[in-house]
């Protein structure tokens, strides 16, 4: 084989080998892009979803009271107690009681329209009893106040009556003052909401114990009106939005494509590394013996497989013909007998 055939061989060989490299360098870029899109796709939420507050309705009820008390040593003398004092069963004969109500919103009030009853509710373990002490009263602001008297010894004398009539004693009761609130209220963005409110304070009285216990003392109540809401999020790639959920599919889709690909370029490649290779190989070594060309002959010629180039060599030694290449087939033609010599991915024997 002379020079300028090795030259040209070497060039192809080289340029073959160079784009089987940029094709895999290709997949091997495009895979990272495609993992890296599904990783960052899969770290952020398809969509981000949330509440949109629409309104915000808060009610408060507040109650205060000043306790009438019998003159006394450990009141001082004093008629009226304020709250967080103890409250002697004995010496308080009754309760001087305000309530006050008060409807806000950080989106304006612009019209209130409601009713205030007033009940009071006294039982025991065996009974019950209710009295109305305001009927529905109207009112038509956001801020309204009502005040009631409670006389204890009233009170615990018909508690005595009932249970009289029904046999039983216990000395134990709960009163229970409460006001049942209906509003309805326009806000300034135009909504209208139709609210309930009760708020109740309690007193307890046990026959072991002097004191009178008070609790309830402040209500709150507070309504949201709000409305979900779902937006779909984007991922940015040089520069241009895509839907997460896009991102994913494709990227998901594109692995799965070029994975193989890659994998199989990447064997087929090293196969025929390995071929060209040998093929490089037995030229470079048996040029004085090796000519590029083919069988072409009209006579019957019986083919002898070889297993290596070495035979090959050997009877072109002994016969003094020339080796025929033609691609990775190596030829001798010896009279009537063609042997052939097929290079592959092995290791070439000496």
């Amino acid at each position: 084989m002379n020079k300028k055939n090795k030259q040209i061989l070497g060039k192809i060989s080289l340029s073959n080998s160079f784009w089987r490299y940029l094709a895999v360098a290709a997949l091997v870029i495009s895979l990272a892009v495609s993992l890296t899109l599904t990783v960052q796709s899969y770290n952020i939420p398809v969509k981000t979803k949330g509440d949109y507050i629409i309104s915000r309705i808060s009610q408060k009820g507040v109650y205060h009271y000043i306790a009438e008390a019998s003159p006394s040593l450990i009141y001082n003398n004093e008629s009226e107690i304020g709250e967080g004092r103890p409250l002697y069963l004995k010496l308080v004969k009754g309760l001087n009681i305000g309530f006050t109500y008060t409807l806000a919103s950080p989106q304006g009030i612009r019209q209130v329209n409601g009713t205030i009853e007033t009940s009071i509710v006294i039982s025991s373990y065996t009974w019950r009893k209710t009295y109305l002490v305001y009927p529905p009263t109207h009112f038509n602001t956001s801020k309204t106040s009502r005040s009631y008297s409670l006389n204890l010894s009233d009170i615990l004398s018909e508690a005595g009556i009932i249970e009289k009539e029904i046999g039983s004693r216990s000395g134990d009761y709960n009163i229970t003052l409460t006001n049942i609130i209906h509003v309805s209220a326009i806000l300034d963005n135009g909504r209208k909401y139709i609210q309930t409110f009760t708020p109740a304070l309690n007193l307890e009285i046990k026959s072991s114990n002097p004191l009178l216990y008070v609790d309830g003392l402040r209500h709150s109540d507070n309504y949201v009106d709000k409305k979900a809401w779902s937006a779909t999020n984007n991922l940015s790639i040089m520069g241009a939005q895509y839907p997460v959920s896009s991102v994913r599919k494709a990227s998901l889709l594109t692995s799965s494509i070029i994975s193989p690909l890659l994998a199989f370029a990447i064997i087929k490649g090293r196969g025929k590394e390995g071929h060209k290779d040998e093929i490089r190989e037995l030229l470079e070594k048996y040029d004085d013996i090796i000519v590029k060309g083919r069988v072409s002959t009209n006579k019957a010629l019986t083919t002898i497989e070889l297993d290596n180039f070495k035979e090959m060599a050997q009877i072109s030694d002994r016969t003094l013909k020339p080796v025929l290449n033609d691609g990775s087939d190596f030829y001798l033609v010896d009279g009537g007998i063609l042997y052939h010599y097929r290079a592959s991915s092995q290791q070439v024997k000496q």
